[in-house]
């Protein structure tokens, strides 16, 4: 084994950064997922705080060259510690404005179309009174799995119509803030995290659990069934 692996040699130091693009993309993705549970203002202070800290590692750089040189840096080391520090202080520090966008998921509608509503135990229980087929989506902004069904089998035309169509009501069950009544749900299902869809019929009785990985046909086809009841 040891004779076939690629001897050291100039291409470590490419192959080294080329790694870096991945930790790139992860880190925007989640800015994304901060940008979702706290708002643009926290992510804008995130940034800014990134840049600052930017900032710190030059001055500790330039103050670890002055004392290779014999010069005095350490008022340098000093500012550059002071500047990390209120970096990451105003980053993680709360506000009023995080405090009010952790309650602001509402009824919204999708770029297909297709409307949804914010999931509650009392707004399906209302619903399944009234006689109406429900998929509930059990949700988060991190989860790689849910993002990808959201936009290659529920944000699609044919879902649409096919809500639409059956009159079935489309409820999002947001879990990126760790919901202890969605905790709940999800335990109650045999399940410790999302995705989760559930499609209850029109007519009452128990709810037909979709997979994990769906595609537009799977779900025209539950969404049918259950209007059907």
């Amino acid at each position: 084994v040891l004779s076939r692996l690629p001897r050291p040699g100039p291409w470590m130091d490419t192959f080294r950064k080329v790694l870096a693009f991945p930790m790139y993309g992860a880190a925007a993705w989640l800015a994304w997922v901060l940008a979702v549970q706290a708002g643009p203002d926290l992510l804008a202070r995130l940034l800014a705080a990134g840049v600052a800290l930017a900032f710190a590692c030059w001055l500790a750089g330039l103050a670890q060259r002055r004392s290779l040189l014999g010069q005095p840096a350490g008022l340098l080391g000093v500012v550059a510690l002071g500047v990390a520090v209120l970096s990451v202080a105003a980053a993680v520090w709360p506000t009023p404005a995080q405090a009010v966008a952790e309650g602001s998921t509402g009824a919204g509608t999708d770029a297909s179309g297709l409307a949804y509503e914010p999931y509650t135990p009392e707004r399906l229980a209302a619903l399944r009174a009234e006689g109406r087929a429900v998929f509930v989506n059990y949700t988060a902004a991190w989860c790689v799995t849910c993002q990808v069904n959201e936009r290659v089998a529920l944000s699609t035309r044919t879902a649409a119509e096919a809500f639409a169509g059956t009159g079935t009501v489309y409820l999002k069950a947001d879990w990126t803030r760790r919901d202890a009544v969605i905790a709940e749900d999800l335990a109650r299902f045999g399940r410790a995290g999302v995705p989760l869809y559930l499609v209850y019929p029109a007519g009452g009785g128990d709810p037909e659990i979709l997979p994990q990985l769906l595609t537009p046909g799977m779900v025209v086809q539950a969404v049918k069934a259950a209007a059907e009841g």
